[in-house]
């Protein structure tokens, strides 16, 4: 694991209490573990499609490593992906720049942008109650000292099994009460002290840098733009765009005589 690095965090407590709106810039480092039927389905579409062999490698490459990015302060968040990527628009990844999830801990609510087929939604609801359970193990993270707790991750409301995304029972989290702001990467909150290290199922976040009080402040404010739905609405008009996409596959393979495979991961 590479080496930590932290920044102006001697005297934090006092520091913070001393400034009236103090800000923070943290960078999580963002690994997905595959399963062997992730790494058994790369390698069919791999066979399917040799062709295409370099350009899947690369898009599970992305998959598996990703830096983000978390400005916060005492209440309000914004998380994204931190890319430098320059593409067209003809590329998947060039939506992922406006890509955003803002949170507030005191309101309890989340805002996420989204861009499906060029429909821009704003996913806005209550942050997920996570039902944490402290414990008594402890460990380093850079200079500080982080406590282990033990979260249940919530079911989706949904009556649909096929719209119920897929959640780890159990998240683990590794936060530190020396940095008191409850927040952490994507929506996870909640605990008395900022979340340095996160397992959520497949995914990983462990933070490798924060600045305290940054020179070039990011602005923390909800997102505007785009439809406004709940979660709920979003994943079930997502599952539609799922079905028609497969139907117009469909077609046009029953057309060609050939077979593809389209997936859509959000």
């Amino acid at each position: 694991m590479k080496k930590l690095v932290f920044f102006t965090f001697i005297l934090f407590v006092s520091l913070s209490m001393a400034q009236q709106n103090p800000q923070w810039h943290a960078v999580y480092q963002y690994k997905r573990v595959l399963t062997e039927k992730d790494k058994a389905r790369q390698d069919s579409l791999i066979k399917a499609q040799p062709a295409m062999a370099e350009f899947i490698k690369k898009i599970y490459k992305r998959m598996e490593n990703k830096t983000y990015e978390l400005d916060f302060n005492r209440t309000e968040s914004v998380f994204k992906e931190k890319t430098k990527l320059s593409v067209g628009k003809s590329s998947g990844f060039s939506a992922l720049r406006d890509r955003k999830l803002y949170k507030n801990i005191q309101t309890k609510i989340f805002k996420k942008t989204r861009a499906v087929s060029g429909q821009k939604y704003l996913v806005t609801d209550t942050l997920p109650d996570y039902q944490w359970q402290l414990t008594n193990e402890t460990k380093k993270i850079g200079n500080f000292t982080a406590i282990k707790a033990i979260g249940t991750e919530p079911e989706v409301d949904t009556k649909d099994k096929k719209d119920k995304k897929a959640t780890p029972d159990k998240i683990t989290a590794w936060f530190t009460p020396e940095l008191p702001i409850g927040t952490g990467p994507q929506k996870y909150w909640g605990l008395p002290g900022l979340i340095l290290e996160l397992h959520a199922g497949k995914d990983v976040f462990v933070l490798t840098e924060i600045v305290s009080n940054p020179k070039e402040k990011a602005v923390i404010e909800e997102p505007k733009e785009g439809k406004v739905v709940s979660e709920k609405q979003f994943r079930k008009e997502m599952q539609q765009f799922r079905e028609n996409l497969k139907k117009r596959y469909k077609n046009r393979r029953g057309k060609s005589g050939s077979e593809k495979t389209i997936r859509i991961t959000m």
